[in-house]
């Protein structure tokens, strides 16, 4: 079985060789650790001349910068070649080298699985402070436990680091095909849970990045990525529909804790970032998710903050103490919890 390592990267030449240097020192033969530059302008090109002698390595360079999501869609359909893969983030770095041999196993031992996921760690740059994350599955679950427990794990119920993906499966269900939702990887994640099983690496085996510097921390000054961002929980709802796996009751409720949150963060980060914006981002939404939308309007903390900003003092508040505020709350535990 081949697994490909793929890091994306841009301008990160200073994390970069940490990345690779932990893909490498797997114990795993038959990997592949491809490297997609995304047309960097810092000295990435040089960083990468040392590990060009290693057989599993490859560097591949964009002549011109394609957007985060378009670089993942080329590493994985024109680069890699792998029967699983993962996706590590030139920030991002393995800890333990057995991590893939481990994932190996459990996928011969069990063909229905589709995906493997680890436990791991979250380093929050900006605070040196390091957290652990703990999955609460058994060694093989169910897609159907792992989707539903979307928004109730903590720290975070996902981090793209610690999961081999199904090659076939993502090419089948279009992986990454939307440019402007930088949370393709999340969708592709759930959507998979509803067509296979998961194993579980009780292990921690990586450390996932959170900065400043994140992409998905500057949502709130692009409305095409905040608005898109939106289907990357709806597209695999609309096919948890469709499979008949889930009950009425359960995809009310998935939708109710998680979806109808989402959609509220959404609204109320336009209302203080891009208020001249709103009018167009509310049609938007009420046109792609009707149900959603009544749902969010209809909540009393929304009719709430949104007196507030009639009255124009939300954007006061949340310049006043935004350590506190709503939005900034939202922010953390719905994008970092993705």
């Amino acid at each position: 079985m081949k697994i490909s390592i793929l890091i994306p990267t841009f301008n990160r030449a200073e994390y970069l060789p940490r990345a690779v240097e932990s893909a490498l020192s797997q114990d795993y033969n038959d990997i592949e650790v491809i490297v997609s530059d995304n047309a960097s302008t810092d000295n990435t090109m040089d960083v990468v001349e040392r590990f060009k002698a290693n057989k599993k390595f490859k560097y591949y360079r964009n002549n011109k910068n394609l957007g985060m999501v378009r670089n993942w869609k080329k590493e994985l359909e024109e680069y890699s070649s792998g029967d699983y893969f993962i996706i590590l983030s030139d920030d991002d770095y393995l800890v333990d080298n057995e991590y893939i041999s481990k994932a190996v196993k459990l996928i011969t031992q069990y063909p229905d699985i589709g995906i493997v996921y680890a436990n791991g760690y979250l380093y929050y740059e900006d605070t040196e402070k390091m957290e652990k994350l703990i999955l609460p599955f058994k060694f093989i679950e169910s897609g159907k436990t792992v989707f539903l427990s979307r928004q109730k794990i903590f720290p975070q119920d996902f981090c793209l680091c610690n999961v081999l993906f199904n090659r076939d499966l993502a090419l089948k269900l279009n992986a990454f095909s939307n440019e402007y939702n930088i949370s393709c990887d999340s969708e592709l994640f759930l959507k998979m849970c509803i067509y296979c099983k998961v194993g579980i690496i009780q292990d921690l085996v990586s450390v996932y990045q959170i900065h400043s510097n994140n992409l998905i921390k500057n949502l709130n000054t692009d409305i095409k990525l905040i608005t898109n961002n939106y289907y990357h929980l709806l597209e695999p709802y609309k096919l948890a529909k469709q499979s008949n796996l889930f009950t009425d009751e359960e995809l009310v409720e998935w939708q109710d804790r998680v979806m109808v949150l989402y959609m509220f963060y959404i609204l109320i980060t336009i209302l203080i970032f891009q208020k001249n914006n709103y009018d167009k981002v509310e049609e938007f939404l009420k046109d792609i998710d009707p149900i959603v939308f009544y749902k969010v309007q209809g909540l009393l903390r929304f009719r709430i903050v949104f007196m507030l900003h009639r009255i124009k003092i939300l954007k006061i508040i949340y310049k006043f103490n935004k350590s506190i505020s709503l939005i900034s709350k939202l922010g953390d535990k719905i994008l970092f919890r993705r």
